[in-house]
């Protein structure tokens, strides 16, 4: 029987490639698992400006077909 979804994991190379991408300044928060209540992941939340600048710089990749965004670093 193949695994579900809630039995995969990301490998922590492409984890880690994400996270990386995240822009997140304000205090971390740990998520815990719906199932378990295990600590699932330790993730930093966005502050107001964090996500204006997202916002402000969205603009600039909207007219980029996604397959050129995917490979922009």
């Amino acid at each position: 029987m193949a695994p579900t979804a809630a039995f995969r994991t990301l490998a922590p190379p492409l984890l880690e490639r994400l996270a990386s991408r995240v822009t997140a300044t304000g205090d971390s928060v740990t998520i815990p698992a719906p199932f378990t209540g295990d600590d699932l992941a330790t993730l930093p939340q966005s502050t107001a400006e964090d996500v204006r600048k997202a916002y402000d710089s969205a603009p600039l990749a909207s007219g980029i077909k996604i397959m050129k965004r995917l490979r922009i670093k």
